[in-house]
């Protein structure tokens, strides 16, 4: 056993358990080469030796270790992807599985059995180190529905009688209580494994709890209670869960908090030490878990039997370190992530219970409500929703809509449920009244929701729910528009009984809010037998309307008939059916796809599918009709039938792209007072299909209305406009500060990004870097921000880096698109960098995020990414301010009708090139006078050297050459005759160390070219997502592999042409293909250029392929395009060039040389 005292404080102070030590000793240093590049860095910027130990201070030696290495890049080779990245959503829910068996569940607050007790011996244990929480606890214990034993471990010397006694007396179904003191050491698990373990282990069901805290992290206030209020706040919930430990489960945990910012393995720093451990006791293999799903908090139920290894593992209080000790990465820690894993050997499933505060539900689709009332440019159209009365009370009834909502719980894996409303509105009920109709009345008018459809069941003579109704009649300050739904209760010739309705129903007509069509009262018939009904009373209607000086009903049928209605039906429109118990006919269910947790009778439908399938049908009736679609559909909540149907995967994105096919329809059909299209439906909420706010897609839904109607693009936000005022507070972490004391060029490029963006947008600053807000203030800008004024926005450098004004313009965009989010920049010149292919929403995990970021003070809903604000990574400087350095020319081609924005990225790249200067050398070709003077414009806002600004050439194609890039390429370098010199297609990217590594390389062999690699990049040219890095470009490494295939692509080279006889290059003006391949066979050579630096595999940066873009590029990554292409007639007379040009070389190369 190490002892330790010996080991150095952790991040709180503490000290470090053994298993962490060997995991420090054995992982993080077992590398010499490692440990010398570290001191070798160290001893060139002596600052970093401080900034290590101040991490030490922060998170612990094997933190601060583990950082130094990945900063360093020591930990794993370039585009070797992080683990916290490595792990896919699909490998994470197999893994849940597969292995875990995990199912969320829900508790119902009202269920309609009462779970009978079975007798099974219980037993809880109790860590009770706060002292203060030792009432809160026993009102939560005094909710266990039958007879259990009770084990509390109580840190230090404190009296354990007086516990006893208090305990004792104030948990009324408690046996036997044992108190007993424990070294403060373990925290809650060491306890509940080295004290009571063996005892527990011989009971039938367990629980451990302890008094949680978390004062290091302030957004977990209220954290015990959450989990608590799941796991033992109601009598009726312990049945449940003691009920569901009868039957399969193994564990019964509560999700996890929001707000913990685990990565995406949920491991943090403790996979190793998990390691250690398992290896050191001959246990299982911890590899098998690349996720860990585990109970958040460390308190759940369990089956004694499936926990029994758990229990007696062989552990001391001297495995674990004394308090205080860091927040995460200690043997505790790890120990908390093996539960579940120590289950998997056993039958049965773990449960997680869901709750509104603690639940797992992405948040991809979150919105807050935005106002689009001013912006909407589809005046005519008319957005009606469903309004379901049922979450009202009815005294005819008995019954409240919410208590099936409640009751749900998901069927199979990704399932959306439960259903819960926002906050904004909650569970309302008829005490709402005028209050909640207002509410939902601001929302509608925000969102474009022009009026809503009340369902008129008539029974008795009056409506079954008939108080929101009445409330709105009475209450003509809400200006909400609205009509009825007549869903039935009125026999076939009932006259009195028509009669009597309709004079319940004329003061409504007479609203000026109701909805009318032609001037009639718009009422909508929802079923075949009410069809009739109003058959046979519509000379009553009629007469009864005239009297009133009202004009007839507009019948609208909305019947669940396939087919449009003919025009002798009776009604003068028709809303177009959703019949989602005949869609099987069109589209296949999923159901053999899904992972299902419970018995699953109904047909299970992709929501994009069948939004596709509905938004691309015609009507053609001679009956007006109105289209129709809906949000969502799920009525799991009710009892199931074989003919339900469950629409999957519905969002506010998709949904918002059948609208707006609709409303094309719509207004290509229909004059401009029938334009009406209804949803179903505002807050149906037993059906999965509400307009309203719920915790997951929040005001999504409505916004997704709202942007339709102004045709704002779903993934955009050109739209918003910031306003002026706008309070942003920029914060540089403390390296940054430094490096751009140190860094001339650095902090000129870092400068000129915040100024630029400062005096473009008039936003109110505050900047705490005293220098930097010098700086800017010299420039005229003002960084104190505005007295009182809260701050709207943080934007956080935690590195230095170089970003085009407009990336922070983005940045705040889509910071008001998304508010609650955090929002990162993208590194553009990242090797370590890609987006995840699947990200739904541009979302991504916390710890995705980059060296730029923007975030609110406050609410932290969740991190995006905005592939429109970029930002370029700087490299730190090995060399002095005052020492040279050497200049290259890099020649960059472009064209007409090619993207501007695509060149500007491939230039702040050459812009961050460090320990160099580098001129760009523009080659044109065709640029109208328009195009020049933009191009212009852009060059000029960028923030070149004097001596580096850009060299433009301008080349014109003719009829005979249309496309002269060959002519650019060579004429270009001629010009530039001397030096050092690089070439880069305008849409790819180096690497800020790219430059400063083949410079080094020339500088000490007296080669004229020498290489880097360069991977093979995907990025999505519609969303601007990176997707993948490849190293493709690896083959060759010696001239005879060069002569063969062309494997160094035109970036991932440069030259000295001091060396190199540019009169001897001899080009074709008219070669679009092979032109860069038919330069260089011309120049390297056999013993003239460095080819051992191929060796080396240093990637410097990307051969970028855009996926989707046909026009802006040549580079191909389809194959079939890529056959295309080598058909082409042009293209094969450029390949006979280049075979005619080897078999020259080949000819003149001694026998020995040739392969």
């Amino acid at each position: 056993m190490l002892d330790n005292s010996i080991f150095p404080e952790g991040r709180s102070g503490g000290q470090i358990d053994p298993y962490s030590v060997q995991i420090i000793v054995g992982h993080h240093l077992n590398s010499i080469r490692s440990l010398i590049s570290m001191v070798g860095i160290v001893i060139k910027r002596p600052e970093l030796f401080h900034r290590f130990f101040r991490v030490v201070r922060l998170g612990g030696w094997g933190y601060a270790l583990s950082l130094t290495a990945r900063k360093l890049g020591l930990a794993r080779s370039p585009c070797d992807k992080p683990q916290a990245y490595a792990l896919s959503a699909s490998q994470k829910e197999k893994l849940q599985r597969e292995k875990f068996r995990t199912v969320p569940f829900y508790l119902d607050p009202s269920p309609s059995t009462d779970f009978p007790l079975t007798p099974k011996k219980v037993a809880v244990h109790l860590h009770l180190y706060y002292d203060d929480m030792t009432e809160m606890c026993i009102q939560y214990l005094r909710h266990v529905p039958q007879e259990f034993d009770l084990f509390v471990s109580v840190p230090g010397k404190r009296n354990a009688k007086n516990y006893q006694s208090r305990l004792k007396q104030g948990i009324p179904r408690v046996n036997q209580v044992v108190v007993e003191n424990v070294p403060n050491q373990g925290r809650d698990i060491a306890p509940f494994i080295i004290q009571f373990g063996t005892r527990l282990a011989t009971y039938d069901y367990i629980a451990h709890f302890h008094t949680k805290k978390s004062p290091h992290v302030t957004h977990f206030d209220g954290w015990f209670n959450s989990l608590m209020n799941l796991l033992c706040g109601s009598e009726n919930g312990i049945r449940q869960i003691l009920h569901l430990l009868e039957e399969d489960a193994r564990v019964i945990y509560p999700a996890g908090n929001k707000g913990a910012l685990w990565d995406a393995t949920g491991w943090l720093e403790n996979r190793d030490i998990a390691r250690s451990f398992l290896f050191a006791h001959n246990l299982f293999d911890v590899d098998e878990f690349p996720f860990a799903e585990f109970p958040q908090g460390s308190m759940f139920w369990a089956k004694a039997e499936c926990l029994k290894q758990f229990l007696s593992l062989p552990l001391s209080y001297h495995d674990f370190p004394k308090e205080p000790i860091p927040a995460d990465a200690t043997l505790a820690h790890a120990l908390e992530r093996l539960v579940l894993m120590f289950t998997t050997t056993s039958t049965g499933r773990n449960y997680r219970l869901e709750a509104p505060e603690l639940s797992c539900e992405s948040l991809e689709y979150y919105e807050e409500q935005n106002d689009y009332s001013s912006t909407r440019v589809h005046h005519d159209i008319k957005i009606l929703a469903d309004y379901q009365p049922c979450f009202f009370s009815s005294e005819k009834t008995g019954k409240n809509g919410w208590d099936a909502v409640r009751s749900a719980t998901p069927l199979f894996e990704g399932h959306y449920q439960q259903h819960i409303p926002h906050d904004d509105l909650g569970y309302y009920d008829q005490s709402a009244g005028q209050t909640l109709l207002e509410k939902q009345a601001e929302m509608m008018r925000k969102s474009g929701v022009h009026g809503i459809i009340f369902p008129l069941d008539w029974r008795q003579g009056s409506p079954v729910f008939e108080q929101p109704m009445e409330c709105l009649r009475t209450a003509p300050q809400i200006t909400l528009a609205y009509c009825f739904c007549w869903t039935g209760g009125l026999d076939q010739n009932d006259l009195p009984g028509a009669r009597h309705l309709i004079d319940y129903l004329i003061p409504f007509f007479k609203d000026p809010r109701y909805l009318k069509v032609d001037h009639r009262p718009m009422v909508l018939i929802g079923d075949s037998d009410t069809h009739r009904a109003v058959k046979s009373c519509e000379t009553l209607w009629r007469q009864e309307c005239q009297s009133h000086e009202i004009h007839p009903p507009f019948w609208v049928g909305r019947l669940n008939s396939t087919g449009d209605l003919p025009a002798d039906s009776g009604f003068d429109a028709f809303v177009e059916p959703i019949l989602l118990d005949e869609i099987g006919k069109e589209i296949p269910p999923i159901n053999q796809n899904l992972y299902p947790y419970w018995p699953l009778k109904a047909s299970v439908f992709d929501y994009g599918e069948v939004a596709d399938h509905y938004a691309g049908q015609s009507h053609e009736s001679p009956l007006l009709c109105f289209r129709s679609l809906v949000p969502a559909w799920d009525n799991m909540a009710r009892p199931q039938e074989e003919s339900d149907a469950l629409l999957h995967r519905a969002n506010p994105e998709k949904m918002q792209q059948w609208l707006s096919r609709l409303i094309e329809d719509t207004e290509a059909r229909l004059p401009p007072d029938h334009r009406f299209i209804v949803v179903n439906g505002w807050n149906e909420w037993g059906h999965g299909a509400h307009l309203e706010p719920d915790i997951k897609f929040g005001y999504g839904y409505l916004n997704a209305i709202g942007r339709a109607l102004c045709d704002y693009p779903y993934d955009g936000f050109d739209y918003i406009r910031p306003v002026p005022d706008l309070h942003l507070e920029f914060i540089l972490a403390p390296g940054v500060s430094q490096r751009l004391q140190s860094e001339f060029l650095t902090r000129k490029y870092f400068l000129h990004g915040l100024a630029q963006f400062c005096l473009t947008q008039g936003f109110q600053l505050t900047i705490h870097n005293f220098q930097i807000a010098a700086e800017l203030r010299a420039l005229g800008i003002v960084c104190n921000g505005r007295i009182g004024r809260e701050v709207d926005f943080v934007i956080e450098f935690s590195e230095p880096v170089i970003f085009p004004p407009d990336s922070l313009v983005a940045l705040v965009k889509m910071g008001l698109r998304h508010r609650g989010f955090h929002i990162s920049a993208t590194p553009c010149n990242d090797p370590d960098f890609v987006h995840e292919e699947t990200t739904p929403n541009f979302s991504i995990g916390y710890w995705q995020r980059g060296a730029l970021n923007l975030r609110p003070p406050g609410t932290w809903r969740g991190s995006k990414v905005c592939p429109q604000a970029i930002y370029f990574k700087v490299s730190p400087s090995l060399r002095s301010n005052h020492q040279k350095l050497e200049k290259v020319a890099t020649i960059v081609r472009f064209h007409h009708g090619a993207d501007p924005d695509i060149l500007m990225r491939s230039l702040y790249s050459l812009l961050a090139q460090a320990d160099c200067k580098v001129q760009p050398w523009l080659a044109l070709q065709d640029l109208m006078d328009e195009e020049m003077d933009s191009l212009q414009h852009k060059l000029d806002g960028m923030p070149w050297p004097d001596e580096c600004r850009p060299m433009i050439r301008r080349y014109a194609s003719s009829l005979d050459t249309p496309d002269v890039r060959s002519l650019m390429l060579n004429d270009t370098m001629k010009a530039i005759g001397k030096g050092y010199v690089a070439f880069l297609d305008y849409d790819d990217i180096l690497f800020s160390h790219a430059y400063r590594t083949l410079l080094a390389r020339l500088e000490n062999v007296d080669k004229n070219a020498t290489f880097g690699r360069v991977f093979s990049t995907t990025v999505d040219s519609d969303t601007g997502l990176i997707l993948n890095r490849e190293k493709k470009y690896t083959l060759g490494q010696t001239y005879q592999d060069y002569l063969q295939l062309n494997h160094a692509p035109l970036h991932s080279f440069m030259l000295n042409l001091d060396l190199i006889d540019l009169t001897r290059i001899h080009y074709f003006d008219d070669m679009k293909f092979l032109e860069d391949y038919y330069l260089t066979l011309q120049i390297f050579s056999a013993e003239k250029t460095d080819w051992s630096s191929l060796q080396d595999s240093i990637f410097i940066g990307d051969y970028i392929h855009r996926r989707g873009d046909k026009k802006h590029t040549l580079a191909l990554s389809d194959s079939k395009q890529r056959n295309h292409l080598l058909e082409q007639k042009e293209y094969r007379l450029c390949e006979e060039r280049v075979v005619a040009l080897r078999q020259r070389i080949s000819d003149a190369l001694p026998p020995a040389s040739v392969s």
